[in-house]
């Protein structure tokens, strides 16, 4: 049986959905989390910090070549972000030091295959580095974190809907902030 609908159907009005990040807290508790999980591995912890800085997705940060690390800034290419746009994040310096500190040859997170050794022993690890092994490798520490801490879920995609929100809020403050500099 077929239902007569009127020619125009009206769209429904909804609430504007207040977009939901992670707390402060929450954000703090991530930070802390790896350092008591896997003491001294860095190259976690910095992936954790330019994840959350850069607004990029898990993937297109996995596939960082060394060379796009210049100086303080990282770039991301039209290839490696879904949206085929070239990005520079400028990072603080000392992340940037700490970057080129452990930055490998070909790739910038190539030490993982070295590292999982020491914090994700296994029988299969890989001895060469590729995009979607550190990709699932980090898949892995969302995933312990999230059963370590139900109380303050973070997924990847939430550091970059944070990062994404925070940048948005603070530039129209600053956008109103100028408007009112201006008003007579």
């Amino acid at each position: 049986m077929y239902w007569h609908l009127p020619d125009q159907v009206k769209r429904p009005k909804l609430s504007k959905r207040q977009p939901s990040i992670p707390t402060d807290d929450a954000i703090s508790t991530l930070f802390g989390w790896p350092n008591e999980r896997f003491p001294g591995w860095e190259l976690a912890r910095l992936f954790l910090e330019v994840k959350a800085m850069s607004e990029c997705r898990l993937n297109d940060l996995c596939q960082v070549r060394s060379g796009q690390l210049n100086g303080a800034t990282l770039t991301i290419t039209a290839d490696q972000d879904k949206t085929p746009r070239e990005r520079a994040i400028p990072l603080p310096a000392d992340i940037a030091d700490r970057l080129h500190a452990i930055k490998g040859l070909v790739y910038l997170w190539e030490r993982y295959v070295e590292d999982a050794r020491v914090y994700r022993k296994g029988r299969r690890n890989e001895r060469e580095f590729r995009p979607s092994l550190m990709y699932n490798g980090m898949k892995w520490v969302f995933k312990e974190y999230q059963k370590a801490h139900p109380e303050a879920r973070i997924k990847s995609q939430d550091l970059r809907k944070r990062a994404i929100t925070l940048t948005a809020l603070a530039t129209q403050k600053e956008c109103e902030m100028i408007g009112q500099a201006y008003s007579i």
